[in-house]
């Protein structure tokens, strides 16, 4: 059970780093080089880093918690 949680956790940190590439691009990309409204940009940009952390969270959290007893 011990591999299905550091799957799990793995699965769920790369989540996160894959939702905080495009979050970093946006937040530049969306301020200095489109005409979005400042609003839609800071909207985006913080729902794809809340997407981040949520999955950083949830990683973090299977690999703390304690294998089941069921094989």
């Amino acid at each position: 059970m011990c591999v299905r949680n550091r799957l799990q956790m793995g699965r769920m940190l790369t989540a996160g780093y894959v939702f905080l590439i495009p979050a970093s691009v946006s937040n530049w990309y969306l301020h200095n080089h489109t005409q979005v409204g400042d609003g839609i940009a800071d909207g985006v940009t913080g729902l794809l880093y809340g997407i981040t952390i949520a999955c950083f969270v949830a990683g973090l959290a299977a690999a703390r918690r304690p294998p089941s007893a069921a094989s």
